[in-house]
């Protein structure tokens, strides 16, 4: 566009070089155009004899921004065994002043193989701040560092001024360690019931009521407590206490008789 900038002020010495920045700001124009940078003496010592290398012209592509894709990938784990399939989290940005309305893909692979399920669109990403997350499984074949990287328009589709954030790397350490099972510690069981002076007077009266159980059964009596048979339901015979006397009848003779003292309660007559 045939406009001048000019830069002042270096003084270098003999076989001594220097950087200079040239900023070029256009938003309109877009396509090819020639840049062409001139260096000129002034007050000098020495004349400058060869102007032929004074002068340098490029030419470049002026992009109009759209978009301006970038991603990034969740925190991975620090090591897997191998074998084991690691789930990778991509996360998609536009930041340019347009909706990229059909979306971006986005791809990612695993020490160079690509990842399940393989290549994938975002959906509509609007501008500025336009985001989608996407969801990758790969699954390490080696142990050792296993390297995952995610790139968004792995072809160039979208024409961006950088493309230097379009794609993220991360790291996971791959092993084939055996993981010993933790055993649990055994718990004492403290509990009340546990307690030897508890269980050991229980045992001690079962083997009792068992052997009681057994004697008279070995007798051929079902009277196993006394003062149980023959209590009669109104009361108990003068001078006794209620439930201390045992009642026998003799079907033969008809007489009911006190089993502990032998007295003669009661006889029945014959017919």
């Amino acid at each position: 566009m045939q406009e001048l900038y000019y830069v002042e002020g270096f003084n270098l010495a003999y076989n001594e070089s220097r950087v200079v920045s040239i900023w070029w700001y256009n938003t309109v124009g877009f396509g090819w155009h020639n840049l062409s940078v001139e260096v000129e003496v002034l007050d000098h010592t020495y004349p400058d004899l060869n102007l032929s290398d004074n002068r340098n012209s490029t030419s470049f592509y002026l992009k109009q921004v759209f978009y301006q894709l970038a991603l990034e990938i969740e925190p991975l784990p620090e090591k897997i065994r191998l074998n084991e399939t690691v789930r990778v989290i991509v996360n998609a940005f536009n930041f340019g002043p347009e909706i990229l309305s059909e979306g971006a893909e986005v791809v990612v692979t695993g020490n160079g193989m690509q990842c399940e399920p393989g290549l994938q669109r975002t959906r509509e990403l609007e501008r500025a701040t336009g985001e989608d997350n996407l969801e990758f499984f790969c699954t390490p074949n080696d142990t050792g560092p296993y390297v995952i990287e995610a790139r968004i328009d792995p072809d160039n589709i979208h024409d961006e001024p950088n493309e230097d954030d379009n794609f993220a790397t991360g790291v996971v350490n791959v092993t084939n360690e055996e993981f010993t099972p933790v055993t649990p510690p055994v718990v004492s069981d403290d509990s009340f019931i546990t307690q030897p002076i508890v269980w050991v007077p229980l045992a001690t009266l079962a083997i009792i009521g068992a052997g009681m159980f057994a004697y008279y059964r070995l007798r051929g009596d079902d009277d196993f407590l006394p003062g149980t048979r023959g209590r009669q339901s109104g009361g108990s015979a003068p001078g006794q206490a209620s439930g201390s006397a045992t009642f026998r009848y003799d079907a033969e003779s008809g007489i009911t008789y006190d089993a502990n003292t032998g007295e003669v309660i009661g006889e029945k007559k014959k017919d």
